[in-house]
Parts: structure tokens; sequence; C-alpha cells
């Protein structure tokens, strides 16, 4: 931990990887109940140290800041709206606040602000691959019986709630089928954009594995969250496109190549 603070402290973009990590599941191997406050865990410490190294850059190396696009309004203004409800009508709900609309809220700005350099932003693409291929491996385990190929070993205890549908490291079946299929549009990617026939097969490979971990999770949840995801690409793509060339938006090859992949799916 201290190593990547420091080593953050230069790249910050190193610490949105492991918070990456850490919020793809893996956050409850590492969880610390604390009775009456939000749990203790690796992704909120992270969000906290990435916040806080954003800060401390500003002030050292100050910069002119471009003005909020409407984007990034109507996610800001949505999740405090959600807050206030929470806090309002529930809150003990906040944990849950904090897990499914501020992590994905953070997600977002890191993503558009912090991994703006193609390098990183190509880093994060092959580690959200690694951990889709493992989600689909675990998926597929479980359904097989493979119990002494399943980590962490408390998902197969967990199975007897979700009887027959794969759990993954999530402990919910819709939850892992939509990580699987928000990640399967960047391996159709990688696998059509690969120049070497072995890289090609082994991505095709890992595309079939994670194809076969979301059916057997048995919800629809995978197939919508890869074309809701590569709809947002398209149009994230489309609005760059317009705003760089002054013309009428026309889909990037990477954009064209994810969306013909994932409608033939």
């Amino acid at each position: 931990l201290v190593l990547l603070a420091v080593l953050s402290l230069r790249h910050v973009e190193l610490a949105v990887l492991v918070w990456i990590i850490s919020i793809a599941g893996f956050r409850n191997a590492l969880i610390v109940d604390l009775p009456g406050i939000p749990d203790f865990t690796p992704d909120r410490l992270l969000l906290g140290w990435i916040v806080a190294v954003i800060l401390l850059r500003s002030f050292a190396e100050p910069q002119r800041s471009l003005p909020p696009r409407w984007p990034d309004v109507v996610v800001i203004t949505h999740t405090l709206y959600l807050l206030a409800s929470c806090l309002i009508a529930n809150p003990v709900a906040f944990n849950l606040w904090t897990r499914s609309y501020l992590m994905p809220a953070a997600g977002y700005f890191f993503g558009k602000y912090l991994l703006s350099d193609p390098r990183w932003l190509r880093r994060a693409i092959y580690l959200l691959v690694a951990i889709n291929l493992y989600m689909g491996f675990t998926s597929v385990a479980e359904h097989m019986r493979w119990d002494s190929l399943v980590w962490p070993r408390w998902i197969i205890a967990a199975n007897e709630v979700y009887a027959g549908r794969s759990l993954g490291i999530f402990l919910q079946p819709g939850v892992l089928g939509v990580f699987i299929g928000m990640v399967l549009p960047f391996q159709f990617y990688l696998h059509l954009t690969a120049r070497s026939v072995i890289v090609r097969m082994l991505h095709l490979a890992g595309i079939l594995l994670c194809i076969l971990g979301a059916f057997f999770t048995y919800t629809r949840g995978p197939w919508l969250a890869a074309i809701c995801r590569n709809e947002a690409h398209q149009l994230l793509c489309d609005g760059a496109n317009a705003g760089s060339t002054g013309r009428r938006p026309s889909p990037s090859m990477p954009s064209r190549t994810i969306r013909a992949s994932t409608t033939t799916t």
C-alpha cells in the first residue's frame, strides 16, 4: 500500500487500475465491517486517495480547467439526487448508494479525465479483459462443479442461494453477467484488430469462454449490458468526431468493429 501510494503520486492512473480491480468483486475478499459507518474497503480507500492526489496535483501544478460538459452535469446531478433521496428516505441505505451510484460515477470521471492517455487506456482495457477471463472461467467452473478450480472458496458455499446459476466473485448472477457483457466488446475489438493469428485465436477462445460464462448466469443482463455499453461508446465516438472535425459524425474504426461484433452476437 505504501509503494502504491508513492507511485500514484506520480502516476495516479496506477491507483485507478488498482481501484478497478477492487470494485470488480475483489473488495469482498478484504472487507472489514465497521458497525454504524460505511465498510472499510479497498475501493473506498483508493477512491479517497485518488481524489486527494488529484487535489494535491491541482495545487502543485495549477492548470486551466475545462468547463464540465452536459454528460458530466447529468452524472453529478443524478448521483447527488439519489444521495439526497437516500438520506431522507432511508439513511441505512447509504452503503448501497456508495456501491451502486458513487463508484460508477467515479469510474466515469476517472475514465474520462485520468485515463485520457492512450497507453494507460489500453492498459485498463487489457486489465478488464484479464478480469473478464477470470469471471468467465469461474462461471464455467461453478456450473460444471469443478470446485477445486473455483476461487475464492466462499463462492461455492454461497452457491446454494442461486441453485444452478453461476455467482462469481460478486455472489450475484445478475451482476456477474452484466460485468461480462460490458467487457465482451473490448475482447471482440482486440480479436479483430490483432495481427498475429495465434493472438487472434487466443482472443477468440477467451470470447467463447466468457460467452459461455455469461450464459451460465441464466440472465438477460449480459446481452443488454453489451448492447448498452456499445451504444454509449458509439455516442461518445460520434461526439468526439463531430467536435474535432466540425463535420457530420462518423463512427471510428474501433466503434464500427465493436458495433458489428456486438450486433452479430
